[in-house]
């Protein structure tokens, strides 16, 4: 076990390097919409690159993070349902990619395979939620869910952007493929990592599931 961290990352980790921000749990939310994504704000990188600090300098853009105890808890509920250390940090859940899901949400919610960043981001909506009502998924139910999410061409999170261009935003998919047909000439994107790149902590759009009556599981966008 690494000391302070997640059980299974090559990184190493002391103490020492990492303070409270940047875990796993210490999860913020900003209260601005130029937040596109609405996901959780968490680990040192992630508020350091936040976008409202790329604004001009003014009081109020410093005050738009705000701490949530509810996802907080969910996280140290996802933690513990994937057997990892308490104090995981942001990055290392990052590196692992894991899939959750939650049979208690409302409606459809409960057959979405979430990130553990969607995970947090929805329990902070619903109070009625157990800490132990979310599951891991197993590595072959999230390879399959990581194979629909690469095929969703919809996926409309900011998390794209061009690998060629010098300077670029981070925009949607659908944008990122009409500026490479416009600008590049690139048409076939086959192979999307070679032509785009891919932001690490904005997840995928979430892609829903559900289970057969033999146990496999079949999963749509």
């Amino acid at each position: 076990m690494i000391d302070g961290g997640a059980t299974n990352i090559d990184s190493p980790t002391t103490p020492s390097n990492f303070g409270k921000l940047e875990l796993a749990t210490s999860t913020f939310f900003c209260k601005s919409s130029s937040n596109h994504n609405g996901l959780p704000v968490c680990g040192g990188d992630d508020i350091d690159s936040h976008r409202c600090y790329t604004f001009p300098a003014s009081g109020p853009r410093y005050q738009c993070l705000s701490y949530d105890h509810r996802a907080s808890s969910a996280v140290v509920a996802l933690l513990a349902a994937a057997n990892l250390d308490p104090n995981t940090t942001a990055d290392q859940i990052d590196q692992l990619d894991l899939r959750f899901h939650c049979p208690s949400l409302p409606d459809e919610l409960h057959r979405l395979a979430m990130s553990w960043r969607d995970a947090a981001f929805h329990a902070r909506r619903f109070d009625q939620l157990q800490p132990s009502a979310w599951e891991v998924l197993s590595p072959e139910e999230t390879a399959a869910i990581k194979q629909k999410e690469e095929a969703n061409t919809g996926d409309v999170r900011y998390r794209f952007r061009c690998n060629i261009c010098v300077h670029s935003s981070w925009i949607r998919r659908r944008d990122v493929e009409t500026h490479l047909i416009g600008w590049h000439q690139i048409v076939d994107h086959s192979d999307p990592t070679t032509e785009f790149e891919l932001h690490s902590r904005v997840p995928p759009n979430p892609v829903t599931f559900s289970s057969s009556e033999e146990g496999s599981a079949s999963f749509t966008v």
